[in-house]
């Protein structure tokens, strides 16, 4: 889920929070991922900077 995860993290849908909870460990994992990749290189990770919208 390379797209931005921040945005995605907020998104709630009514019922569907116990099984949501996958979903936002995916995104807690990549967002601490990302933060640490950030403060080894000092820029985005290559998911982030590569990313475009394919459709």
């Amino acid at each position: 889920m390379p797209e931005p995860y921040g945005r995605a993290e907020g998104f709630q849908l009514p019922g569907l929070a116990d099984r949501a909870a996958g979903v936002r460990q995916c995104i807690a994992d990549a967002l601490q991922r990302h933060h640490a990749w950030i403060r080894e290189h000092g820029v985005d990770m290559p998911e982030v900077t590569d990313w475009t919208l394919d459709g």
